[in-house]
């Protein structure tokens, strides 16, 4: 059995209490800390429902191997001579393997008992019999969409993305929006809100993130020859504030319906990014048909606010920010979905966060069959790769030795003392596990 755990909160009442605490009160404790526990590793990079725990892989392989045990002395003496002899032909356990444990508990080493007989790895002399990889059929010819031999300027193609259903939503929410926050108290001058001055907002906000100002009223401060004499121009200062107050995306009541709703699984935690979220979503995927080989990542877009989606992750250049996972094309990088991550809470589908990302991703719909999907350990499973490929996928990944359903036999495996650039294969059906060795140490 595992260790038991502890929260803080837990310890805190041990000491004060002077013993232990109820069962009602650990088992509650447990799945809080079990959850926190999970939602930490999927910020690394681990997935809970995937990747196994060494120590609990040392219970399995031990639970599953019969221990030849010689009989006590005392089993002896009741046994008598029969004791005796089972005694000379006990024979010792083999010494256990030892092997890197990864993802929960790494760097430990965890001791692995041998695994009785079954596949055998295949070196490079030995052929494959690879099954037929199913037929590229695309939706539409790859590349742009719309735009071929038409030149456009950068406005227009932005209008794209920020096409006029959007604009006429936020207008309307927004307007919605400042009629309620009048009716609190708030005191500002407002006036309808209509979709040339609603863009005209949208010009001020991208100039002002290329010119940078200690604060917002230092753009239109005059009689100075640091004057800014472009955004005056555009509209009033009261103007651009009064708007900034009350921009709303959503419906402002739905969004008391969906507050209602909060620690409860329908609750969404991006119902109020929806309109211009779904609006660029369908824009991606209209205007560009993806090539051949895909990849699915992670992707960090910063920001300094206190909301409940910023994400910490220490490998990326971009450390702070929201985290979306990503379907970009491998030929130039164009995004062509994502998904944002709200927690795991939101992937309650039972196969894992990295399972849930890829199937929410990779749609038939509109990408067709036969595209090579490239993704890193955190995504490889031979059950996503299996499923992919019964609907028309072909993956590739990097995988980890601890993930579920991954091969553990050791017979004619790779050892530290294979030369460098040694190779072994193992096919299981449609999926085929590879082994190199890159370095001698």
């Amino acid at each position: 059995m595992s260790k038991r755990r502890y929260t803080t909160e837990e310890a805190i009442a041990f000491i004060l209490s002077g013993g232990p605490l109820s069962d009602a009160a650990v088992d509650s404790s447990d799945s809080e800390a079990d959850s926190w526990r999970d939602e930490e590793e999927y910020d690394h990079g681990i997935d809970p429902f995937e990747d196994k725990n060494p120590e609990d892989e040392r219970e399995d392989a031990q639970a599953t191997v019969p221990i030849s045990r010689p009989p006590s002395n005392r089993e002896g003496k009741e046994c008598g001579q029969e004791g005796a002899a089972s005694r000379k032909k006990a024979k010792p356990m083999p010494a256990p393997l030892t092997v890197k444990g990864r993802g929960r508990g790494k760097g430990k080493k965890t001791s692995l008992t041998p695994e009785e007989p079954g596949a055998v790895w295949n070196g490079p002399e030995v052929p494959d019999t690879a099954q037929q990889l199913p037929h590229f059929c695309l939706k539409r010819a790859p590349g742009v969409q719309g735009f071929v031999g038409v030149e456009y300027t950068p406005a227009q193609i932005f209008r794209h993305f920020f096409n006029n259903q959007a604009v006429n939503i936020i207008c309307k929410n927004t307007n919605k929006n400042a009629e309620k926050e009048q009716a609190k108290g708030k005191k500002f001058v407002w006036e309808e809100l209509k979709p040339v001055k609603f863009l005209m907002y949208v010009g001020l906000m991208m100039f002002m993130a290329l010119l940078k100002l200690p604060k917002v009223r230092d753009y239109w401060r005059k009689g100075s020859h640091l004057s800014v004499l472009f955004p005056a121009s555009v509209m009033t200062r009261d103007r651009f504030m009064a708007i900034s107050r009350a921009v709303h995306l959503s419906d402002p009541d739905h969004d008391l319906a969906n507050d209602r709703k909060k620690d409860t699984p329908e609750y969404d935690p991006l119902h109020r990014l929806k309109p211009l979220q779904a609006t660029i979503k369908e824009a991606c995927k209209a205007m560009w048909q993806p090539r051949k080989e895909m990849s699915i990542d992670e992707r960090m877009v910063a920001t300094k606010a206190k909301i409940g989606l910023r994400q910490y992750m220490k490998a990326k250049p971009t450390k702070w920010g929201v985290k979306l996972f990503v379907l970009a094309d491998s030929s130039n990088g164009y995004t062509i979905d994502f998904s944002i991550y709200t927690g795991k809470s939101r992937f309650i589908s039972g196969q894992g966060l990295s399972y849930d990302v890829v199937s929410g991703l990779m749609d038939n719909s509109y990408l067709g069959r036969g595209y090579h999907l490239f993704v890193d350990n955190f995504y490889t499973s031979p059950k996503l790769f299996t499923d992919l490929f019964a609907r028309g996928f072909v993956a590739c990944g990097t995988f980890r030795d601890n993930r579920k359903n991954v091969p553990k036999s050791k017979l004619n495996a790779l050892t530290s003392k294979s030369p460098r650039g040694s190779m072994r294969w193992l096919r299981e059906k449609e999926l085929l596990f590879l082994l190199k060795y890159l370095l001698n140490v």
